[in-house]
């Protein structure tokens, strides 16, 4: 595990603050006292076993930095001649304070403290690769990479969050800035906050502008992707030994190829396959590895696989997460280390960018309705649509069509979610129910729509996936498991270049009709394999709703966990029995999803929440 984590307080000891520390240390992968630093009422740490960290301590300012970060090119040659990039920091801070983050660039999370003055800057990359936790109180404020290590900055365990834990079975995962302990929060991509003397202060350093601006000629565009992908890729080719992931998709695949034309050797990808139907993709990863001449290594993910992974993902997130993937993307991870790699870089962020969900090309259906003249769709079509037998009649998706064309945008999608179409109150104990708000998921949809700046619905979805589907969930499956695997990771597709010339271009290039990513296609046409270019869009899903059916292990360690589960009065005993007993023998890729939901949130409980 790697990481910072610090605290900065009131008139304390340097025994009271090392005493403090150490506790947030463990959490970091991190015993030794030598290796702390700490001041009077003042204390920071780094640990980079598989990240790269940087760290400094110069006139009273103590710096760290996890992640890959760099100077952007627009930085004052002044600040980029410092020593090292943490000299730089602190230099840079003296002088500009919180302004300093227009310059910083790459993935990171930093940690600035100025003892003298009482004060700390902390502050995450712009896509939120990487992730800081803190909390502030009467004694100060703590902070971390890990959620565990500010949870371990007092002696108090600090009180659950009920409605984090509704929010946690509605997404599967718990949304930025929450945690699921009430007074402790995340910073969202892009922000910073800026504590002094008791005082904090939130606030966003940088925004994704979606002005659609390149309207040139296409191939000077497709120039222009290519040259920011080399470089993004150049930009991690050091002294590591690099691989890739390799799913067999648009994204890792362009990754495979364009580090294989960079490097002087073939280069190394990694695969995860799955022996059941329709989850499995790797005959196009083997189609991407032989087209670019790369060495392939495969390994296909068992039952007996899955089983022993269970604990250990269970226990290394300090949140519930409930993506099932990480399993795979750890093996994935395991596979690249056992072969001498020492970073894998992934080709997340792209569907997002270029327009590649299918639910995109879904909006864009359910747009046409709002074509047709308002006097039509509410005086004929609407109320012809209304009696109760059409819910049942030939006329069902029409009568469904319309119902969905008419819910903001933000709210469409979400009829496939489990909640909207079991009910609440036939998942969660009426004890629970009565501690939170059912409307919150939706509100917090809406607020991550409207705070986009855009007029077009579908990029304010892509933002919002940007931030919900990407940062919030699989670039913490993806550096989590890398983490747990002792591997480092990087993601080309979300260096700040990239993500600025994708943001600007054409709504059209991205989505045209229900085709998905056109520019992106079109510019990778002779470079990719064909077959690759032309495949539909397949998931990276873990078959464990078929395999709990037929491996005894997964099926006892599922119904164990969920019955222990009834006993904390959050999830109906009768949901449980009823999930187990029918849902899943009927269809179990969708309710296998919620059993592997509420079995990491059991364990988490056993893992997580009864530790200190």
């Amino acid at each position: 595990m790697s990481g910072l984590c610090g605290w900065l307080g009131y008139d304390a000891t340097q025994e009271h603050a090392l005493t403090r520390l150490s506790r947030m240390a463990r959490h970091i992968g991190i015993t030794s006292p030598a290796a702390h630093a700490v001041g009077t009422g003042a204390a920071l740490i780094t640990c980079g076993t598989t990240t790269l960290t940087h760290s400094c301590y110069e006139n009273g300012l103590r710096v760290a930095l996890f992640g890959h970060p760099h100077w952007r090119p627009e930085t004052p040659a002044s600040i980029t001649a410092a020593a090292s990039l943490a000299t730089g920091v602190a230099a840079a801070y003296r002088q500009h304070g919180a302004q300093i983050l227009a310059w910083l660039g790459g993935d990171f999370a930093l940690a600035v403290l100025d003892e003298q003055r009482r004060e700390a800057l902390l502050a995450i990359d712009r896509t939120g690769t990487r992730s800081l936790t803190y909390r502030c109180d009467a004694q100060g404020l703590s902070f971390a990479t890990h959620l565990g290590a500010v949870r371990a900055s007092t002696t108090q365990t600090p009180s659950l969050d009920s409605q984090a834990l509704y929010d946690y079975v509605y997404f599967h995962i718990i949304p930025t800035p929450a945690t699921i302990y009430q007074g402790i929060s995340r910073l969202l991509p892009g922000q910073y906050l800026h504590w002094r003397d008791g005082r904090p202060t939130l606030a966003n350093y940088a925004t994704t502008d979606y002005t659609e601006q390149h309207r040139g000629h296409a191939g000077e565009n497709q120039a222009r992707l290519f040259e920011l992908l080399r470089n993004a890729v150049r930009d991690n080719l050091d002294s590591k030994a690099v691989g890739c992931f390799l799913s067999g998709g648009l994204d890792s695949s362009t990754v495979v190829g364009i580090t294989s034309e960079i490097t002087a050797a073939p280069v190394h990808c990694f695969s995860i396959g799955f022996a059941a139907e329709g989850y499995d993709e790797m005959e196009y990863a083997r189609i991407t590895a032989r087209h670019f001449n790369a060495h392939h290594e495969a390994y296909y993910v068992t039952p007996d696989d899955v089983l022993a992974a269970i604990p250990l993902v269970a226990a290394h997130y300090d949140n519930p997460y409930g993506n099932a993937s990480a399993v795979p993307s750890y093996y994935c991870a395991i596979l690249a280390r056992d072969h001498g790699m020492d970073l894998l870089l992934g080709g997340d962020g792209g569907d997002e960018l270029f327009g590649g969900n299918s639910r995109y090309a879904t909006q864009w259906q359910l747009s046409l309705y709002h074509r047709i003249p308002v006097a039509l769709r509410r005086m004929i079509l609407e109320p012809l649509l209304q009696p109760e037998q059409l819910r049942a009649g030939p006329l069902r998706k029409l009568r469904s069509y319309i119902h969905q064309a008419n819910l903001p945008p933000y709210e469409r999608m979400e009829r496939y979610n489990l909640l909207q179409r079991i009910g609440h109150t036939s998942v969660f104990t009426p004890g629970f129910l009565a501690s939170v708000d059912i409307t919150h998921p939706l509100r917090h949809l809406q607020n991550l729509y409207e705070s986009v700046d855009s007029a077009q619905p579908i990029t304010r979805m892509m933002a919002m996936d940007m931030k919900l589907t990407l940062a919030d969930n699989d670039l913490p499956k993806v550096t989590g498991m890398c983490d747990l695997a002792g591997i480092d990771v990087a993601f080309p597709f979300l260096t700040d270049d990239l993500v600025e010339f994708a943001a600007h271009l054409p709504l059209a290039a991205k989505l045209k009709a229900t085709q998905l990513r056109p520019f992106y296609r079109q510019a990778m046409r002779g470079y990719l394999p064909d077959a690759v270019l032309q495949k539909s869009k397949h998931g990276f899903g873990l078959p464990f709703g078929v395999w709990i059916q037929t491996h005894p292990g997964l099926r006892a360690i599922t119904c164990d966990t969920l019955n222990a589960l009834k006993k904390r009065d959050i999830i109906d005993a009768r949901f449980i029995d009823t999930l187990i007993d029918h849902h899943i023998p009927q269809h179990p890729a969708y309710y296998g999803v919620m059993a592997w939901v509420l079995m990491m949130l059991e364990l988490w409980f056993q893992t997580q929440h009864s530790v200190n």
